[in-house]
């Protein structure tokens, strides 16, 4: 259901007229800079990517900060083994640990320096994926192999996205209706039936959507299929002067920022 919610975003969001040219690379020259900059600078290209895709492109609140609280779920998932350190005992006390616990003959540590990149590696991961999400839910996936395209991907690369793509949502309807004719049967009760039914929904699946791509083969080949599938035309469309100006006055401080300010470039 969130591919679906995602796909219906892309297609209906305001910013959705942009050209996606614009919009992926204005979103590249961000990632540079949230890859190489600072703290600092990272929280700023959260916050104003939040009004460009939330205020301007009209994404939900709660699905965008969903979508970033999942990311930040995957980075809290590792932060122990960026925290912890494993030391033999008395070693502690030479590295200069901030907390320390013992256990037997060993001590586990937490420094100063841990903790600095753990908050560093935060702010670039949210600054990251701000980027990919402002793509994502602002631009159509066909209008992203376009862009592929102008980049000079290969063609079967191209195709075979397109392919996975399509399949993508194949497979989810396959599985919710499956899932659903188990469900009205009474399954799914019980822990021990849940995971029979479980392990039939998976088996049923492969089955079904073989058979559904096998259908899909013959279509291709009953419309005169030769050897590369083809994109529709992309639509034309242009970048306000408002939003261009804006765009580029903010890559322009916050590259000045990253350079000048204590921890910077050329600091």
């Amino acid at each position: 259901m969130i591919l679906k919610q995602i796909d219906s975003y892309s297609y209906g969001n305001r910013l959705r007229s942009l050209p996606a040219t614009a919009k992926c690379g204005f979103a590249a020259a961000l990632l540079l800079l949230a890859y190489l900059a600072g703290p600092a600078e990272q929280a700023a290209i959260v916050a104003w990517l939040f009004s460009w895709t939330v205020i301007r492109a009209g994404i939900g609140a709660r699905f965008y900060a969903a979508a970033l609280g999942s990311v930040l779920g995957f980075y809290l998932l590792s932060l122990p083994a960026l925290l912890v350190e494993v030391m033999p005992e008395g070693a502690a006390a030479i590295s200069g640990a901030a907390i320390r616990v013992d256990i037997g003959h060993w001590q586990l540590v937490v420094t100063d320096e841990g903790g600095w990149l753990a908050v560093r590696l935060m702010f670039r991961i949210l600054a990251c994926s701000s980027c990919f999400l402002f793509v994502i839910l602002t631009t159509p996936m066909a209008d992203l192999f376009h862009v592929l395209r102008k980049l000079r991907v290969p063609q079967l690369v191209l195709e075979i996205m397109q392919i996975m793509y399509r399949f993508l949502f194949l497979l989810l309807q396959t599985a919710v209706e499956l899932y659903m004719a188990q469900r009205a049967r009474g399954g799914y009760r019980g822990a021990k039936r849940t995971i029979a039914d479980t392990a039939t929904l998976a088996a049923r699946l492969f089955s079904r959507t073989m058979s559904r791509y096998e259908g899909w083969t013959r279509g291709l080949r009953a419309r005169g299929f030769e050897d590369e599938l083809r994109l529709a035309p992309a639509e034309p469309g242009t970048v306000p002067a408002r939003l261009r100006i804006e765009a580029w006055m903010g890559i322009a401080i916050l590259t000045l920022t990253a350079l000048t300010l204590p921890g910077g470039w050329l600091s």
